[in-house]
């Protein structure tokens, strides 16, 4: 199935169509695919990869007035575009032009070009960066707190935050200086006191995780952004995205242990100055990772190495094609099982 396009706004040098398993189509768009989400929905919606990178970026185009598809399976003579968790040896078309969003997986070789979360992933053929969309519906620290530092704040999976930083030691050592550690475990819903998007009371934001080097090539530098949209100084782990991004020390404080957190809360709660100069930081910075903007960096990416890509393929003869795509499903497999093999073993971030 495929959903028609009747936009009549921006053009777009090939047609783009977004792939993704009909039974996985948000219920709205299957209703309307010209519906304008607002944030509480995107929130609730965006769950896993192929909805923050297919139905999410489909969203925003055909809002925009882009005349994109959508369909539940890969379309001929178009720009595809879909997920890692969607397109595999079963359903990837001999002729079909395909990017597929990487996600915390692979770089899988049926795609013509990958999507990726940072610069500094594993190298890989026909890759392009793109950062992911902004978490919806963030509500930024109250102005009414000061520079007062009282909550420390995580957003996200518990698990997901080294033992070291939950531990009734480091919880003992933030009591001593008046802070609370809130971990609330909650999943986005686009509103209230336990949701990821809520930093009205997060004065300060961490985020460490113990996870091996080459998993943490892959994952996107969402935390640091999160934290600047929050108005919440944030204090992270040694990941690449982050460490890409970072332009100054007033981006994020690095941190691998306790002591280096608290250390940082310290010099933070005496000197308010620094405290305030990190949040208008993060207000600067923050500009670039706004919808408009990422919506900017799709088009470029679409009209510009995408097409690139696109072209070349299409001027490829068609037997050619299909043994490219038959090599790349027999390298398919290995490459998975390299990567899930890779990302268990070997140093860690915080080692």
């Amino acid at each position: 199935m495929t959903v028609p396009s009747e936009a009549q706004g921006p053009a777009l040098a090939h047609p783009v169509n977004f792939v993704c398993a009909w039974d996985r189509v948000w219920p709205e768009i299957r209703e309307n695919p010209d519906a304008r989400l607002d944030e509480a929905t995107i929130a609730r919606r965006c769950i896993n990869c192929t909805d923050t990178w297919v139905l999410r970026t489909f969203c925003v185009m055909r809002a925009a007035g882009y005349p994109v598809t959508l369909s539940d399976r890969v379309e001929p003579n178009r720009i595809n575009i879909s997920s890692v968790q969607v397109i595999g040896r079963r359903n990837r078309s001999f002729d079909a032009f395909v990017v597929l969003a990487r996600c915390d997986h692979h770089e899988s070789r049926l795609a013509n070009i990958v999507i990726r979360h940072n610069d500094r992933c594993e190298p890989g053929a026909g890759g392009i960066y793109l950062p992911t969309w902004l978490q919806p519906g963030i509500i930024p620290r109250d102005p009414a707190r000061g520079t007062d530092i009282k909550v420390l704040g995580y957003k996200g999976l518990l698990p997901n935050l080294d033992p070291d930083f939950r531990s009734d030691a480091f919880r003992e050592a933030l009591a001593r200086r008046n802070v609370v550690l809130d971990a609330s475990e909650a999943m986005p819903s686009g509103g209230g006191e336990d949701d990821w998007a809520d930093y009205s009371a997060c004065d300060v934001t961490i985020a460490v995780r113990n996870i091996s080097v080459n998993f943490a090539r892959a994952k996107p530098g969402s935390k640091l952004v999160n934290a600047w949209w929050g108005d919440s100084p944030a204090l992270l782990g040694p990941e690449p995205a982050f460490q890409e991004m970072r332009e100054s020390e007033l981006d994020y404080v690095e941190t691998t242990t306790p002591q280096d957190a608290l250390d940082a809360i310290d010099r933070l709660q005496a000197d308010p100055a620094l405290y305030l100069a990190m949040i208008e930081n993060g207000r600067r910075r923050r500009e670039a990772y706004s919808e408009a903007a990422m919506l900017d960096q799709w088009i470029q990416a679409i009209d510009g190495p995408i097409r690139e890509a696109f072209e070349a393929w299409r001027g490829k003869p068609k037997p050619l094609r299909a043994l490219q795509v038959a090599a790349w499903m027999a390298q398919e497999p290995g490459e998975s099982r390299r990567y899930l093999e890779s990302i268990k073993s070997g140093p860690k971030i915080l080692e």
